[in-house]
């Protein structure tokens, strides 16, 4: 549903999404859900940032430990995530 919440927060500051058809509260139908304010916070606080192209940035060897890090853990795991719900 990234794309959904994502479309909020699109454009400039004044854009409303009219003009080109986009209908920002499609996300509105999943306000319920546990992750809801989640996807939201990440849209708003970090996806955003990465459409500015003056925000200053390191390195990816900065982050290359943290990385590393990440991705040798096991999927999913409880101690971070929880479990995952299938349906």
């Amino acid at each position: 549903m990234h794309g959904l919440f994502q479309m909020f927060y699109f454009g400039p500051e004044d854009y409303q999404g009219e003009d080109i058809g986009i209908n920002k509260s499609l996300r509105e139908k999943y306000r319920d859900h546990k992750w809801f304010s989640s996807c939201d916070r990440f849209c708003r606080d970090w996806d955003q940032m990465s459409f500015d192209p003056d925000y200053p940035t390191k390195t990816i060897d900065y982050f290359r430990p943290l990385i590393n890090e990440i991705f040798s853990r096991t999927p999913f795991d409880p101690k971070y995530v929880g479990a995952p719900e299938f349906k």
